[in-house]
């Protein structure tokens, strides 16, 4: 008996290793109701320029929904209405940019359509010093970058920063930006003007940076050392004007993971020069960072922990960078299941048998149905067989005769 109950359950054993999955799955689901009220823009205002190619959008929403935002009709970001508003990062294309706000309810259905704006995004673009009053006798520093210079001011500035200033006529100026010596070359003009700009990127922090002009006459003049704090986050100026914008592309349903095990978010990167960093801020303290060689759609997956009680909104931002500094960025968003008591004992050792468990539940079920039965039948069967032993043996005893 031990033997064929082993043996039922080695079977069943073989029928899970061996089983198909199964190739047609049925899903089914309850419409929400449609949001009522479109979602609106309240930030930033219609016709609003921008001399940096990133902006946060917030506005207003209803109540159980989400909002996609599209710029110039591609999707551009999402985030869940919380609280009746929302706030999505988004980047924004050189010349003016369209943004609508389109609200969602939980089944994916779209509300009613919102008003669009648009903005404007001019890229700050390095001009020469302006034309002294007096011939320079001196070298001096004007700007560095986009910032006009001061004396002890310390001067944020991409990674090929520019700096600006007046010097005697057709000197020759050196800057050098240390720690790690890279060192840019110009020559004043007519009026002593000079601009230069990095021709290789400066790693992010900071530089210090020292200005020495050469006069026709052979006089070396020196500005004093200054500090700047190099920002990847800035525009980098030497980006070929030829070269198309760095552009992420993805779609967004709203769709709810489980804790435990990985979300996966598919990303188009198209345009800029490869190759490309990426680096996915998952919203729970963990990031990702990788580099595509090439354009094109690639996916990033990160398992969340399972909350406890109601599920949980992640804001996922995604940032991508090209060859030469251009920046992408996009907000996306990720649900994570609620799970109660059971779910969170999964952490446990013990919860994680019960876990095990339970996906084995199917053929567990009727083996032990079947061990239960044969058991009875082999109880019945002993039942009987001794029942007839007994009354042989009272025979016996009674000399053959039958009572």
């Amino acid at each position: 008996m031990v033997l064929l109950c082993t043996g039922v359950l080695l079977g069943g054993v073989t029928l899970r290793s061996f089983a198909t999955p199964p190739t047609l799955g049925v899903t089914a689901s309850v419409e929400a109701t449609l949001p009522s009220s479109p979602a609106t823009i309240t930030s930033p205002g219609d016709a609003q320029h921008f001399s940096v190619g990133q902006v946060t959008v917030t506005g207003a929403c209803p109540t159980s929904s989400y909002v996609n935002l599209y710029r110039n009709a591609a999707f551009s970001g999402t985030a869940m209405c919380s609280g009746g508003s929302y706030q999505i990062q988004t980047s924004l294309s050189q010349g003016s940019n369209e943004l609508n706000a389109q609200v969602y309810n939980l089944t994916n259905q779209a509300g009613p359509a919102g008003t669009p704006i648009t903005v404007y995004y001019d890229p700050v673009t390095v001009s020469p010093p302006a034309i002294p009053a007096q011939t320079p006798v001196d070298v001096s520093v004007t700007s560095v970058d986009r910032s006009g210079y001061k004396e002890s001011l310390t001067v944020t500035t991409s990674d090929n920063p520019t700096v600006s200033g007046l010097a005697p006529p057709f000197s020759k100026l050196t800057i050098t930006f240390h720690s790690d010596p890279q060192t840019c070359y110009t020559q004043a003009d007519s009026l002593g003007r000079w601009s230069c700009t990095l021709g290789t990127t400066l790693p992010a922090g900071v530089h210090h940076v020292d200005v020495q002009a050469v006069t026709p006459q052979g006089k070396i003049l020196s500005f004093p050392t200054f500090q700047i704090v190099v920002s990847l986050q800035l525009p980098n100026v030497l980006a070929p004007k030829s070269t198309d914008p760095l552009i992420l592309r993805a779609d967004y349903n709203y769709t709810v993971h489980i804790g435990h095990q990985a979300a996966d978010i598919s990303i188009d990167v198209a345009g800029g020069t490869a190759p490309y960093t990426i680096l996915a801020d998952w919203g729970d303290g963990n990031t990702t960072s990788l580099t595509r060689d090439a354009s094109g759609t690639f996916k990033l997956n990160h398992a969340y922990v399972s909350p406890s009680g109601a599920n949980k909104d992640y804001t996922v931002i995604v940032r991508a960078t090209d060859q030469h500094g251009q920046q992408a960025l996009m907000q996306l968003g990720v649900v994570v299941k609620g799970t109660g008591l059971v779910l969170l004992a999964r952490t446990t050792t013990f919860g994680v048998f019960l876990d095990a468990l339970h996906r084995w539940l199917w053929l567990i079920l009727p083996a032990y149905v079947v061990v239960t039965l044969m058991a009875v039948g082999y109880y019945l069967g002993e039942r009987d067989e001794y029942q007839h032993l007994m009354a042989k043996r009272r025979v016996t005893r009674a000399g053959g005769r039958v009572k």
